[in-house]
């Protein structure tokens, strides 16, 4: 997730950077924070993500890309992927809590 990059020559100092990989992961964090501060801070808060411009605390949510619309479990279902295998589609297919009667499992 870091990469680790000489800044300085005499004396060596080395600095870590972000990956591609670790900045696609960014909103897991910021969604596991907002979760963490929610349900097991009983005092309060003691670091929140802000907005860079205004300090602004953020209330960060998970959204489709393409209508921006939340994802919650009312409006997502579980589907097989182009690469599952037979036994993987039969189990989504068997998840009840998942796929509710009537709801499309990608068969």
């Amino acid at each position: 997730m870091f990469v680790r990059r000489r800044y300085q020559e005499r004396p060596p100092r080395h600095e870590y950077v972000l990956t591609d990989k670790a900045r696609d992961f960014f909103p897991v964090i910021a969604t596991l924070l907002a979760w963490g501060n929610r349900h097991l801070a009983p005092k309060g808060e003691t670091v929140l993500l802000a907005n860079r411009d205004d300090r602004r605390p953020l209330d960060p949510i998970v959204v489709d890309a393409a209508d921006r619309q939340p994802i919650t479990l009312e409006n997502a279902v579980v589907i097989a992927g182009p690469g599952a295998s037979r036994l993987m589609r039969r189990r989504l297919t068997s998840l009840k809590a998942m796929n509710p009667a009537g709801a499309p499992t990608g068969d």
